[in-house]
Order: structure tokens, then sequence, then C-alpha cells
């Protein structure tokens, strides 16, 4: 009699994963998972508002199997209120050995996932950057995220057998919180193959400075201005929008172009064309930055980094960049002046931030980490 092999399932879910390029990391974590006869699920939104509406695509030649679900206030791209509708079908039919939710606890769809993962008896795994161990009640008393965040937090952590903390200070947040179950910390962010082609460019006597991100008071873009204003030989690209375009454009010189948003490819076409990306950010009305992916991408294309020292980029940049203070628009223009002045400092640092990004960063290294943790979950 022939002994059926019993395939034990994975389903992973996130909203912004209806991006085909940060597929690569679910597909280079199906490839480790099938080798252990671990078959894995990706279930996602229809359609999201990250950063533009996205309809969700899968990427081609996926060994995963992708399930797109509606939802509601996906396309509004409200993280934190988004729920599926129709997903406990789909779940009571894959029955998961387990769930990976790459959700933060704090939000509605987390919730939705810890109640249905209960009743199918499917352990579940939730995914947090909380780097602020906030009580919201800084939030006006008519506001509803005040009772709600809360409540969010207290019911996912009672429903999860583990979360996994983007890095130490978030490890330090949810155990401040006394979450009860285990803690891991696994970086999830990686660099897609196509950032790492980059041939290490010296400089052309103009040191070529790159913001890209929103253009929002939180990631301090004036400071960056202010610091390249009358900053002799270098030059600064500004990619994208938001509610503080006017203002910026108002305040800057002349070696200042701003370029608005652009299409992935493109901006990526500029970035290859840069010698330094600086992520400038702030703290802001209880936000600090939580990673910057934007640093790991302009690392793997060959540009030297800097970022202010807040948040989790001091974990990004390590030692193959630089951190200044926030909203220092001196201490920025000091280091982006030392850089002009010593070509060989900046191909340096060129260097040493791509090699950090082919060890920590590539989808590859990200994922093989991953699925050693989902691993030690379905083998208890």
């Amino acid at each position: 009699m022939r002994k059926l092999l019993m395939h034990k399932q994975i389903v992973v879910i996130g909203h912004h994963l209806v991006v085909e390029s940060y597929q690569e990391l679910i597909q280079e974590l199906s490839n480790k998972l099938k080798n252990k006869s671990i078959e894995l699920t990706l279930i996602t939104p229809e359609v999201y508002k990250e950063k533009v509406i996205t309809h969700a695509v899968t990427m081609k030649g996926a060994s995963f199997n992708h399930i797109k679900i509606k939802t509601m206030f996906g396309k509004s791209g409200r993280q934190h209120a988004h729920f599926y509708l129709g997903i406990a079908k789909v779940l009571k039919n894959i029955k998961p050995s387990l769930i990976y939710c790459m959700e933060e606890p704090n939000s509605i769809v987390s919730v939705q996932i810890a109640y249905l993962a209960k009743k199918i008896k499917s352990p579940v795994i939730f995914w947090s950057a909380l780097n602020q161990n906030r009580n919201y009640s800084d939030l006006p008393l008519v506001d509803i995220r005040r009772y709600l965040y809360p409540w969010c937090i207290n019911y996912t952590f009672n429903g999860s057998v583990a979360i996994n903390a983007l890095d130490h200070k978030v490890d330090k947040v949810i155990k401040e919180r006394e979450y009860n179950h285990k803690v891991f910390i696994q970086n999830t962010f990686g660099v897609n193959d196509k950032f790492f082609n980059a041939k290490i460019k010296k400089s052309n006597g103009i040191l070529k400075v790159i913001y890209v991100g929103l253009l929002e008071e939180y990631k301090g873009v004036k400071f960056l201005i202010e610091s390249v204003n009358k900053l002799e030989g270098v030059s600064l690209d500004i990619v994208g929008d938001g509610s503080q375009l006017h203002y910026l454009k108002s305040i800057s010189s002349e070696s200042i172009e701003f370029h608005g948003y652009l299409e992935y490819s493109k901006a990526l076409e500029l970035m290859k064309k840069s010698d330094v990306l600086v992520l400038p950010s702030i703290p802001c009305n209880g936000y600090l930055e939580q990673f910057g992916r934007v640093l790991i991408e302009a690392m793997a294309s060959g540009l030297c980094v800097i970022g202010s020292n807040i948040g989790g980029i001091g974990n990004v940049v390590n030692n193959a960049g630089f951190l200044v203070e926030h909203s220092s628009s001196k201490e920025l223009r000091d280091v982006l002046k030392m850089l002009k002045q010593d070509e060989s400092l900046l191909y340096e640092m060129k260097t040493k931030a791509y090699q950090r990004a082919i060890t920590c960063y590539s989808y590859k290294a990200v994922s093989n980490q991953l699925a050693d943790k989902l691993i030690e979950f379905i083998n208890e």
C-alpha cells in the first residue's frame, strides 16, 4: 500500500504584497519551503492603494499559490482599517499548518485573522515594526483610534503564538507591552535582484544627491534642501509628491530639481545615476521611521547612504553609511561637504553599502532566515 505524503501549508497574508516586485520574497520563501514539503499560499487584496492604486498580479514563474480577495478600505490604502471579504471560507478550505500575517497587531485585519485562526485551530504569527510604546492617550477623546488600537493589540497578542519583530527596538516595545508568547527578530525587507547589477562608479566632479519618498513633514526634506542650498558642486534630485511640494519648491535653489512621482523603473534609473541617497526623516506626531526600504534599494544600487539617527534607520545603515542628528541641516551639510571633498571616502562608503545590501538584504538571504523561523513553529 502506497504511503501518502501529507504536505503542510503555510499561508502568508499581506496587503503590500499586491506589488509584484515585493513578491520575490515570497517566491524565495516558497522555494525554500518546498524542499521541506511545505506548500505556500499567498493571500493579498485584489486591489490596494500602495502609494498608488495597485491591482494585484502574480509574479511570473511563481511557485506559490496566490489568492486575491476583495477588501473593505483597501482601495483607500487604510493600512489599519482594511479587512477581507470572504477570507473565512478560504482559510477554512486550506486549514493551514501556520498563518504568517504580515500586518501590524494594532490593525483590524489582524483581529480578523486572529479570530479566524482560532476558529480553524491554526496557529498565527503577526509581524510588527512598532518602534514606540504608545498607549494612544495622546489622540483626541473623539478619535476612535484612541480606543480601537489598544483593543486590537490586546486581541491579537492573546490570539497569536508569536510576533516577528522587525528589529531590536520593536522587540523591546513588544516585551514592554508584556507579550506572553514568543518574539523573534527578523528583517523581512529585501531588494529585488535587478538592483544588484550596479558597478560602483566614481563621482564625475558633481556630487549627485537624491531623495526618493513622500514630501510630508515627517520625512524632513526641508532640512535636506537647507543643507544643499548654496553648497557648491552638489546637486539634489527629489523624487516624490506630497502636501509639502509647493513649500519645498519655494525654499529650493537652482541646484535642486523636483521630478514628482516616478514609476518604479524610472526612479531606479535616476537613482543609479546618483552618488548619495539621503533619508532625513524626523520625529513627528508620534511617527518614527520604521525601516526605510529606499535605503536598501540605494545601497544595492551602489550609492552611499545618509539617514537620520531615529527609528529603524540606524539598524539598516549600520556602519555602511552615515547617521546624522535629525532636523540638523548643518550636520547633514557637513557630511555632504566631506563626501564632495574626499572622493576616495565616497567610493569606500558606496562599496560598503553595496556589500551590506548583498549580505543582509537580498531576498534570498532574507527568505532563508525567515523560512528557518517559520519551519520551527510548524515542527513544534
